[in-house]
């Protein structure tokens, strides 16, 4: 489903600054996997991430997804395929549309039927306010309410939600809960629970244990790594 084949990054070649980030590292999650990667601060666990995102171009390597080729795709070509979450919840919403607006934003990327910029449908909204009601947070009946205006646990819980809105061929799950107090965090089980999707998180991530990981593996910062999932 996912195989990363030889793929390697340093930041700033050639500096005092030169940075190698991943070297060789190679993956294969299969259909249906829920795995964990494992590594300390600075291992290199959001940089795989943004690699398998799409935020930088590879040194060397390639990223296959459900036998297409996304190496050479740009952030937005992938974000059709994949859900991420980040550990920062003023990321991946957009703060001064409404929560209504968002929902739209997730659901027409990922909808191939869909356009960009056709018309939210009754349907829609009634699809929303039914998603909505399970973050128990009473945010169905705020739709119209600009999503700066949201807490960062609010607005963390509304991008899970995007995220899965139409489900991604891969979820990314990078710490998104270690901003958050336990009771708000709790909030995630019942949506990640219900996705189904092929799921990859960091250790941080699997604290509350929304499922258990069926592998995990280790990255070690910078060096050759192979794992097979």
């Amino acid at each position: 489903m996912l195989k990363i084949d030889n793929i390697s990054k340093t930041f700033s070649m050639g500096t005092v600054n030169e940075k190698l980030a991943l070297s060789d590292i190679n993956l294969d999650v299969n259909t249906g996997d829920f795995v964990t990667i494992i590594g300390s601060n600075g291992a290199g666990k959001s940089t795989l991430f943004n690699s398998i995102s799409g935020d930088f171009k590879l040194d060397k390597g390639s990223i296959i997804l459900d036998g297409i080729d996304i190496t050479k795709r740009a952030d937005y070509q992938r974000s059709k395929y994949i859900g991420r979450l980040f550990q920062d919840p003023l990321r991946g919403t957009a703060p001064h549309m409404t929560i209504k607006e968002n929902l739209a934003l997730a659901y027409m990327r990922a909808d191939k039927n869909k356009k960009i910029f056709s018309c939210i449908s009754k349907k829609d909204e009634e699809f929303f306010r039914e998603e909505l009601k399970k973050l128990d947070l009473n945010l169905e009946d705020r739709m119209d309410t600009k999503v700066g205006l949201l807490s960062g646990g609010q607005r963390q819980a509304l991008t899970l939600l995007m995220a899965t809105l139409v489900k991604p061929r891969l979820l990314l799950l990078d710490e998104h809960t270690a901003a958050l107090d336990p009771g708000t965090a709790a909030v995630f089980i019942p949506v990640q629970s219900d996705n189904r999707s092929n799921t990859i998180q960091d250790d941080l991530s699997g604290e509350l244990g929304f499922r258990h990981p069926q592998d995990s593996i280790q990255l070690p910062g910078g060096r050759r790594g192979r794992a097979h999932i």
